[in-house]
């Protein structure tokens, strides 16, 4: 009788290891978020990102429509299809924050549909509901990363105007006596102008800290978005209505003033379009016009913004009646690097509703390779993210930027997604966030 209850409650122990065993195979939250509940209040707000299973697939039917119509329409549908895929998809994840946030466990920040995703605020409690639904297919941390161009502390540009509300009144023809810097000279940008290629009719959307659209080498070739009007939720809406006068949009702090936050942005803008009115053309592309889109901050930057950068431009082609006109090419002065955990899955579709868009992304590689100056040592894959021998912090005495990573985890997100080639040196799969656990690498700029 004895080993009866004995195999019983054996068996019985078995049975709950195997059915917790279970839960945790098949929760949607990623191992990280799991760490950081177990360690926070059950009243912490925590920010996290949804993503979903399913993805739109176009029938043969609407990419043949889609092929027949002019460029613009063809975007708007695409938009526009993408967002009704989203709202049908997300629809029991909204209605669970919307009645969550009636007790303050949870709160909307972005709907990330062109990512498939959303992003929010929820306690742990919620989380969990979330990560038990069925449509869901992971449910990440979005915690704050540092931003390690913050050693930009002053604005580059000495005849920077400052904090404007409106667009300027002083524009200046461009120099006919400025010195073409030697970078510009050094890739043989002149050349290319003389063929005629100098960026007439290419809009930039440069996605970074802001710019000094004031700025005498710039204020020239800033995009006009003064015709486009929208409300406090980025509705397209007539007049009356707010207008984008200052050439783009704030995704950091949600307003239509996207004012460089620490010199960064401005940089990028000026060796994109710097014309030489100051004196010196730092431009490659002097004709561009550049759409500004603020999605980083002097300090820091998370995945949410860094996204939503992207789904601005998305969430305005989308509405009914909207004349906005895409930018012809993304830059993205900004990469997560391969220890931050990434959502390589989620960067990958959204970058690739990108190119069915028909714009490019260019991103920054990074400055994260191995063999870096200090004393440290390169990536440790066996010891897992954030080692950094023998340095006891990330970031390495003397040195601006982190210890390095090995091919091809070097390159950051999104610049090595898609992947055209597999590098010869690229190590056996990791733990990583992705859900193949590849990471893949490619030719970026930076």
């Amino acid at each position: 009788m004895k080993n009866i209850i004995v195999i019983c409650i054996v068996t019985i122990a078995l049975t709950v290891v195997n059915a917790n065993h279970t839960l945790c195979q098949e929760t949607a939250i990623h191992s990280t978020l799991i760490e950081k509940m177990e360690a926070s209040p059950d009243s912490e707000l925590i920010r996290v990102i949804v993503f979903f299973k399913g993805k739109k697939v176009f029938s043969p039917e609407e990419l043949s429509d889609m092929k027949a119509m002019p460029l613009f329409e063809s975007q708007s549908y695409h938009a526009r299809a993408l967002k009704q895929f989203g709202d049908v998809q997300s629809a029991n994840v909204k209605a669970l924050i919307n009645e969550a946030e009636k007790t303050s466990k949870c709160k909307i920040i972005a709907d990330l549909w062109a990512a498939y995703g959303i992003s929010c605020w929820a306690t742990k409690e919620i989380i969990q509901r979330v990560g038990n639904l069925p449509e869901v297919r992971e449910v990440v941390w979005d915690w704050d990363r540092p931003n390690i161009e913050v050693g930009i502390k002053s604005n580059p540009f000495p005849n920077a105007v400052g904090k404007t509300t409106g667009k300027s009144n002083n524009r200046k023809l461009p120099s006919t006596t400025s010195t073409i810097e030697w970078g510009v000279n050094k890739i043989g940008a002149p050349k290319v102008w003389n063929l005629g290629y100098r960026g007439t009719g290419i809009v930039v959307a440069v996605l970074d800290n802001g710019c000094n659209y004031n700025h005498p080498d710039l204020s020239n070739n800033m995009w006009d978005g003064s015709n486009h009007f929208y409300d406090a939720n980025r509705n397209y809406v007539e007049d009356p209505g707010e207008r984008l006068l200052n050439h783009g949009w704030d995704v950091w702090n949600g307003d239509n003033n996207p004012e460089d936050g620490n010199g960064h942005g401005t940089l990028v803008a000026g060796i994109i379009a710097g014309d030489g009115t100051g004196g010196k053309q730092t431009g490659v592309s002097p004709d561009v016009k550049l759409m500004i889109i603020k999605n980083a901050h002097g300090t820091s930057q998370n995945e949410t913004k860094m996204m939503n950068g992207i789904q601005w431009l998305f969430d305005m082609k989308a509405q009914p009646g909207s004349t906005f006109q895409y930018p012809d090419i993304i830059n993205m002065s900004q990469r997560m690097r391969f220890d931050w955990q990434p959502s390589y899955d989620a960067w990958r579709t959204l970058c690739l509703e990108v190119f069915n868009a028909k714009m490019i992304i260019i991103a920054g590689a990074g400055n994260e390779g191995g063999g870096s100056p200090g004393g440290c040592s390169r990536y440790d894959i066996k010891k897992g993210f954030g080692v950094c021998e023998p340095c006891v912090v990330d970031v390495c005495p003397n040195m601006e930027y982190p210890c390095g990573f090995p091919i091809p985890y070097s390159i950051g997100v999104p610049a090595n997604i898609p992947s055209p080639w597999l590098h010869p040196d690229q190590p056996a799969p990791l733990n990583t966030a992705a859900p193949d656990n590849h990471v893949n690498s490619v030719i970026a700029c930076g």
